[in-house]
Formats: structure tokens, sequence, C-alpha cells
């Protein structure tokens, strides 16, 4: 195999498509097409291999959403902890907290390791205002 022909091999598995490549090694179109059908397995190859470093960069990318939504909601249940209940209106800091729960639960859930990730406690449980209890006793339990 050449080096134009790794080349195109290269640039294929990367998505360009015929006609760019062909401009980009000055090659026919015709010529490229007949390669990709010699090289097909190899193509194959260099696009699984794609594939797969793309799904380890999208993987680091959820690990690293997972951890600023967590470090989110921390922060939420710090002020929480901290807030006069008498003149604060926390019903806003409980609707981003459940949302964050809610997104924080996708996440585990679409992780292989969701049963080490998640806790039974009551931290993984929504705050509603519609309870019988008061906002107080429930900030209490957590």
């Amino acid at each position: 195999m050449k080096q134009k022909q790794k080349d195109f091999l290269t640039l294929r598995a990367d998505g360009l498509s015929f006609d760019k490549i062909a401009k980009k090694l000055n090659t026919h179109k015709t010529t490229l097409i007949e390669w990709s059908k010699i090289y097909s397995k190899e193509l194959s190859d260099l696009q699984f291999i794609n594939l797969q470093q793309l799904k380890e960069e999208y993987k680091h990318t959820t690990t690293e959403r997972y951890k600023q939504l967590l470090k989110h909601l921390n922060k939420i249940d710090e002020a929480l902890e901290g807030i006069d209940l008498k003149t604060a209106n926390i019903k806003d800091l409980m609707m981003v907290r459940n949302d964050l729960l809610d997104k924080i639960s996708k996440i585990e859930a679409r992780s292989e390791h969701t049963t080490s990730l998640k806790e039974p406690s009551i931290l993984n449980q929504p705050l509603t205002l519609e309870d019988d209890k008061p906002i107080k006793v429930k900030l209490d339990e957590l």
C-alpha cells in the first residue's frame, strides 16, 4: 500500500467525502472509490477505531458533567443548610436541586456502575413543597 492510499484511508475514516479527498490528494474520485472497495476491510477497521475514540471522549465528557452536577448539588445543599427560612424563598433552590438530582440519576442510569453510584438515602429523593411535613423538618432530615 502506497502512502497516498494510506492517506486516503485516514481521511475517509475521518468522514471526508470523496470529492474533498480527491482535491486534497490530487487524485481522481473514481480512483478513490476503487480504493475504498479494495481496502474496505482496512477502512472499516479505521472507522471503528475512530468511533471507539469518540466513545472514549464522550465517556470523559459524561464523567466531567457528572462531577460538575454533583458540585452544583453540593452548593445548593450548603445554601439550603445556611438559609434563613423566615425570609428566604427556597422554592427556586429546591427546584434547581431536584433538576440536578434528575440529571444525575440519568447519568447514573447510563453508567455500567449504577449500583456503586446510588445510595439508598433521603439525599436522592427530591424535595417538594406539597408534602405535609414543613420544609424545615425536611431540611433537618437531610
